[in-house]
C-alpha cells in the first residue's frame, strides 16, 4: 500500500526536517536491499535491533534509490534525500502505519496466541476463512511487532479476513499488537508453561495471553479452550465460547488422518493428535463466527496441510 506525505505525517505525527520533492505516493521498506527491486517511490524506515541499528544504512538506502528516510536522529540529516521524516521511535511510526492500513482496508481481523499451536491453529483457520472469504494472514511465524506490520503493509486491498498470529515474552506484549490490529475475534488455543521462566508462574502467563481481549471488539467473539484458570483471568464482556474436546464424539485417528464429530456434524482433518482436534475446534467456532456454512468449513479442514 502507498502513501502520500501527508498522510504519512498525520499518521505518524512525523516532522518535516528537509524537503525539495514530496510529489507522489511512496512504498515504506526497512530493508535496503529490497529498495532496488522498488520502483523508486520508496521512503526508507530504519529500525533498531539488539544487535542492529538501522541508522546506520541511511546513506545505503538513499543510494538504492530511497526518495526519503525516516529518522530519530534530528540533528543528523542528509540532503541527498528528497525529504526526512522525524520521529521519536521509527518502531512506532511502523506499527501506526499499519494499523492505519488495517483500518483503511477494514478487514474482519482474528488475533490467536497462546503457549503452543499457534501456527497450525492460524493456517488451519485461514484454510477454512479462504472457502468463503479474500483471507490474509500472517507469514508462517511472523507474530512480533515487525511481523505484524509486515502482514499489514503486504495485505491486498480487498482483503475481507485478517488472520494474524500473536507471539509473547513478557506482560505488555500483546496488548500492544491488539492496540494496532484492533481485533474482532480472539483465540487462546491453550495455557502452557512455554514462558514461566521470564513471567513467574501459569497465573501470569494467562494474564499475559489474556491481553489479547484488552482490545477486542465488544461486539465480536473471544474463542478458547475450556480452562478453569482461563475463566477465571479473562476480561471481556462480549460474546464468549469455550471449547473442550470431551465434547466430540467418535473420534478416530491414524497418521495423517482424524475423525470426530462436534455439535453434531462429522468433521476430518488431515493431520492427527487430540492436540489438533482442540486446534479444529477453535477454527470450527471461529468460521461460524464469521459466516462460514458447514460443508466449507467442512472443506477448508480438509484443505489444510501442516507446515
Amino acid at each position: 500500500m502507498k502513501f502520500n506525505i501527508d498522510e504519512i505525517i498525520k499518521v505518524t505525527k512525523a516532522e518535516l526536517l528537509h524537503k525539495s520533492n514530496t510529489d507522489g505516493t511512496f512504498d515504506i521498506s526497512t530493508d535496503t536491499r529490497t529498495l532496488q527491486n522498488l520502483d523508486g517511490s520508496c521512503i526508507y524506515l530504519p529500525l533498531r535491533g539488539e544487535n542492529y541499528d538501522g541508522h546506520n544504512f541511511i546513506e545505503k538506502a538513499i543510494e538504492n534509490g530511497a526518495r526519503g528516510y525516516f529518522t530519530e536522529q534530528k540533528y543528523k540529516i542528509n540532503k541527498d534525500a528528497d525529504f526526512v521524516l522525524y520521529v521519536k521511535n521509527t518502531l512506532t511510526a511502523y506499527l501506526e502505519l499499519a494499523r492505519y492500513i488495517r483500518q483503511k482496508i477494514n478487514p474482519k481481523v482474528i488475533a490467536i496466541t497462546g503457549s503452543s499451536g499457534k501456527t497450525t491453529t492460524k493456517e488451519m483457520l485461514a484454510s477454512v476463512l479462504m472457502t468463503t472469504f479474500k483471507t490474509h494472514k500472517s507469514k508462517l511465524n511472523h507474530n512480533n511487532e515487525i511481523g505484524f506490520c509486515e502482514t499489514m503493509f503486504s495485505m491486498p486491498l480487498d482483503t475481507e479476513m485478517l488472520v494474524v498470529e500473536m507471539g509473547m515474552r513478557n506482560l505488555g506484549e500483546i496488548q500492544l499488537l491488539t492496540g494496532y490490529s484492533l481485533p474482532d475475534a480472539g483465540l487462546i488455543t491453550n495455557l502452557g508453561s512455554a514462558h514461566v521462566e521470564r513471567l513467574g508462574n501459569l497465573k501470569n502467563i494467562a494474564v499475559a495471553k489474556c491481553e489479547i481481549a484488552s482490545n477486542l471488539n465488544p461486539d465480536g467473539i473471544f474463542i478458547g479452550s475450556d480452562s478453569k484458570l482461563l475463566e477465571e483471568t479473562l476480561k471481556y464482556p462480549g460474546k464468549k465460547v469455550l471449547t473442550k474436546i470431551t465434547n466430540c464424539k467418535n473420534i478416530s485417528m491414524e497418521i495423517g488422518n482424524t475423525e470426530f464429530n462436534y455439535d453434531g456434524t462429522a468433521y476430518k482433518i488431515t493431520v492427527e493428535g487430540e492436540y489438533n482436534i482442540e486446534n479444529a475446534l477453535l477454527v470450527i467456532e471461529a468460521a461460524k463466527w464469521a459466516g462460514v456454512s458447514t460443508d466449507n468449513i467442512k472443506k477448508g479442514l480438509l484443505n489444510y496441510r501442516p507446515i
